[in-house]
């Protein structure tokens, strides 16, 4: 696996955007937060994964990306309902840290496949 410097820098950038986007429209105080770093780490693993890492095979990369990018989206779209709402705080990092983990397995799995 090789990793673009200039995509992963752009990735991180808008992971950290849409971070702070969730932080300024979360009206709870006590939740800004958390809310702030799990949607920054949330969204910039699945980024990363979706346009900077590149696996060995054309194939492999290409499966790869769209299941992070898929992943990315269904994130955003989670994300963005939890800061609308007061919410539990155990549960929005569960739900975030699942997401991402069987984002990672199946990309592991894949890359691993060397389709």
């Amino acid at each position: 696996m090789k990793i673009d410097f200039i995509n992963a820098v752009v990735a991180i950038a808008v992971s950290a955007l849409l971070a702070w986007g969730a932080y300024s429209m979360t009206s709870v105080d006590d939740l800004k937060t958390l809310v702030a770093v799990v949607s920054f780490v949330a969204l910039a693993a699945s980024s990363l994964c979706a346009i900077a890492i590149k696996t060995g095979k054309q194939r492999s990369s290409i499966v790869v990306r769209a299941t992070s990018g898929a992943f990315f989206v269904f994130l955003v779209i989670l994300n963005g309902v939890f800061t609308f709402f007061d919410f539990s705080k155990p549960l929005y990092v569960i739900l975030n840290a699942l997401t991402l983990l069987v984002m990672l397995l199946v990309n592991r799995s894949v890359a691993k496949s060397g389709m």
